[in-house]
């Protein structure tokens, strides 16, 4: 189907992509000593897919982006799911906020009770502590 080979073509081209990452990050992924210079492991799938993955939520938070709103926005794109079937799965499980939502909801509240503590925040507990 269409569907399939849009997805073998994107996965083809993400292990391009990744295998060019790494390549250029050899110091990053552990792979060259930045002390001696020299080769101290071979690459190995798993741990540059975890690195990836940290690059990729520092880049999100970076952009104020959330991983799981922009999966749900391709799958929109991609005809996967309807705009209202998305709206009623955020209704049922909630959105995934980033920092910038967070400071809203926190002025929010600052602005209604008097108090500071950013939910979620080192300082204040979990993302559920609002008041």
């Amino acid at each position: 189907s269409r569907r399939i080979a849009r997805l073998e073509m994107y996965i083809a081209a993400s292990a391009g992509y990744l295998r060019s990452a790494v390549a250029l990050a050899a110091e990053e992924t552990g792979e060259v000593s930045s002390l001696t210079g020299k080769v101290v492991r071979q690459p190995d799938l798993l741990s540059d897919l975890f690195w990836l993955g940290g690059c990729i939520r520092d880049y999100d938070r970076k952009k104020n982006r959330s991983y799981a709103e922009e999966v749900l926005k391709k799958r929109l794109k991609f005809n996967m799911v309807t705009a209202q079937t998305l709206d009623e799965e955020r209704r049922l499980h909630g959105v995934d906020l980033v920092d910038k939502d967070w400071d809203v909801i926190r002025d929010t509240f600052k602005d209604m009770f008097g108090k500071s503590k950013r939910p979620g925040h080192a300082d204040s507990g979990s993302h559920d502590e609002i008041a």
